[in-house]
């Protein structure tokens, strides 16, 4: 389909060139030279030899930058995916590792709390009992 478009654009090229030409000498192809014709034939045709060239190229560099889906990273999940994630008995590490270090971190009530925010979307609470373990926590508002 490509190919086809710019083989299009590539003979609308050649013959807009022709035209030109013919218009700027002020001759019809019946009266021009043979000598001439084919020169520029020969000269045209190197033009579109080139301009094909660089559609190659351009479309080269098209696919190079193009990532296929199938290849492209899986999407990190959203903070709302990961505080679903959250539960009583988790330790300090795995909170860690789904929601990452908190912004705040005071004690409560004889709880460790761990509080995050997220701009626009507000904020969440994790809270840890003695034993170091989830026993507790408050999600960032929803609706989700």
């Amino acid at each position: 389909m490509k190919k086809r478009y710019c083989y299009r654009i590539l003979l609308a090229v050649f013959s807009g060139l022709a035209l030109y030409w013919l218009g700027q000498t002020g001759a019809h192809a019946a009266e021009m030279d043979p000598g001439a014709l084919k020169e520029l034939v020969e000269s045209l045709t190197h033009r579109v030899r080139a301009l094909e060239i660089e559609v190659e190229q351009l479309q080269q560099q098209s696919a190079a930058r193009a990532t296929p889906a199938a290849s492209a990273p899986a999407p990190a999940p959203s903070f709302r995916e990961t505080w679903r994630g959250i539960h009583d008995g988790l330790t300090r590490d795995e909170v860690k590792k789904l929601l990452g270090a908190p912004q705040h971190e005071f004690m409560l009530s004889g709880k460790r709390v761990w509080y995050y925010y997220y701009a626009g979307e507000g904020g969440g609470s994790v809270f840890f009992g003695e034993d170091g373990r989830v026993a507790g926590s408050q999600a960032p508002p929803r609706p989700w």
